[in-house]
């Protein structure tokens, strides 16, 4: 028996109750949605299974540099070390291009190069020096959630990109912050 649907989307693709949905379809199709069954749960249930299960990943990710090999062969996800490079223009500065602003830095320097101005005014000066991480804390490394996709069994998954959540992504600052000899993958 083969069961089409059409599951829930979102801007970001499937919505939760999209696979709560396919998740009961399959239990429908294996005769187990009576109530007394144990995998009969409500989406409110459901959502609290992901929802501690994808906490639990995170914090494996971040505080013990765990190697998560998702199922069905669709790779691994690891926090990376990686080390900046600075290259130079031919004009002979820093290429600034992947390079992050530290905009609370950088308005305390406006703010002393330009007293008195508004921020309409600011706007309008061109060529503003910009304060920039280096990342001194962890010795000029910066750290980002890796998808490798070497074993991955998905076609075309070249073009697909795993991001952390901004929570997420402060929640790793954070522990840098702290810890800076956090040992994790190059």
């Amino acid at each position: 028996m083969t069961q089409t649907m059409t599951l829930r989307k979102g801007k970001s693709g499937v919505l939760v109750y999209g696979m709560y949905q396919y998740y009961r379809s399959m239990l429908k199709m294996k005769g187990s949605l009576d109530k007394r069954n144990e995998f009969n749960v409500t989406f409110k249930e459901y959502c609290t299974v992901i929802r501690l299960f994808n906490k639990k990943v995170k914090d494996a990710l971040i505080y013990d540099s765990f190697i998560f090999r998702m199922p069905f062969g669709l790779g691994t996800l690891y926090i990376k070390k990686i080390k900046m490079y600075f290259k130079l223009t031919p004009d002979g500065s820093i290429d600034k291009r992947k390079l992050v602003p530290d905009w609370n830095k950088t308005v305390k320097l406006w703010e002393k190069l330009y007293p008195g101005l508004s921020k309409a005014e600011l706007k309008k000066i061109s060529h503003k020096k910009i304060v920039f991480f280096m990342n001194d804390h962890t010795y000029g490394y910066k750290f980002t959630l890796h998808w490798e996709k070497k074993y991955c069994r998905i076609p075309n998954s070249g073009p697909y990109e795993f991001i952390f959540a901004k929570d997420n992504r402060r929640e790793l600052a954070t522990v840098l912050k702290s810890n800076p000899n956090i040992t994790y993958y190059e």
